[in-house]
């Protein structure tokens, strides 16, 4: 049974850690989910997890680092 009594939460899912990630993280081998509290040092987590699902997808068409394919090198 979880939670007490009607009383139920919404609950926030993070996906950019593998499994072996995940692994290295906590120490111990073949993690392969793990649950954070409701404290401040969980909402820590997910702030700095969605930060680095963001900063994973910034180049996912892989652009940068190359010319844009209109401009005009100087030679």
């Amino acid at each position: 049974m979880a939670g007490n009594g009607d009383e139920s939460r919404e609950f926030s899912r993070c996906e950019a850690l593998t499994s072996a990630q995940l692994d290295l993280a906590l120490g111990r081998s073949n993690v392969i989910h793990a649950a954070c509290s409701w404290a401040p040092a969980s909402r820590t987590f997910l702030s700095r997890s969605h930060t680095l699902v963001r900063y994973r997808m910034a180049d996912d068409d892989k652009t940068v680092g190359k010319p844009a394919k209109n401009s005009e090198t100087n030679r």
